[in-house]
C-alpha cells in the first residue's frame, strides 16, 4: 500500500562544522558534489538498480552553487518537511525522510507506529500515501497524503 519513492544521495559526504558548530555537508575543498553523486550512481547501476532523477541533499542542507551543480546533472533536488529521527510529526503534505540502511530506528518506529495508527484509513481509501511522483501529478493522478 505505500508508494515509496527513493532518492539518490551522495557516495560519501564529508561532514564539518562551520565556526557556529552548525553541521556542514559538501562544503570542503575535498568535497564534490558531482564526483560524490556519479559515484553513487555507478554503484546503484552496477547493482542492477535505476537511479533516481531526485535527489536528497546530505543534512537537507545546500547552497546556490551546489544545486547549479545538481541541476547540470539533470537532478532534481528533494527537499524534506519531517524527519522523523529528529522528532518531527507526519503532517498532511509531509515529504517524510526515514533512512531505509538500518540506522535510522527511531524514525522507523515512528513511521510504523504512524501506520498502525492510519491503518484503518488506508485500507478504507480516505487517507492516501503517495510519492512525489504523484505528487507532482506525473502520472495524472491527484493524490496526497490526505484525511478526507
Amino acid at each position: 500500500m505505500l508508494d515509496i519513492e527513493w532518492a539518490n544521495h551522495t557516495m560519501n559526504h564529508p561532514l564539518n562544522t562551520d565556526k557556529n558548530g552548525i553541521m556542514q555537508f559538501l562544503c570542503s575543498q575535498e568535497s564534490d558534489l558531482t564526483t560524490e553523486a556519479l559515484a553513487l550512481e555507478i554503484l546503484l547501476l552496477e547493482q542492477g538498480i535505476c537511479p533516481s532523477l531526485w535527489f536528497r541533499f546530505p543534512g537537507n542542507r545546500y547552497t546556490i552553487p551546489l544545486l547549479s551543480q545538481l541541476s547540470r546533472l539533470s537532478l532534481i533536488p528533494l527537499g524534506i518537511t519531517s524527519w522523523l529521527e529528529r522528532g518531527d510529526d507526519i503532517k498532511f503534505g509531509s515529504t517524510v525522510l526515514v533512512h531505509a540502511n538500518g540506522n535510522d530506528e527511531a524514525g522507523a518506529k515512528k513511521l510504523d507506529e504512524f501506520l498502525l495508527e492510519k491503518a484503518r484509513l488506508l485500507r478504507e481509501g480516505t487517507m492516501h500515501i503517495c510519492g512525489t511522483h504523484r505528487r507532482l501529478d506525473i502520472h495524472n493522478h491527484h493524490t496526497l497524503l490526505d484525511d478526507q
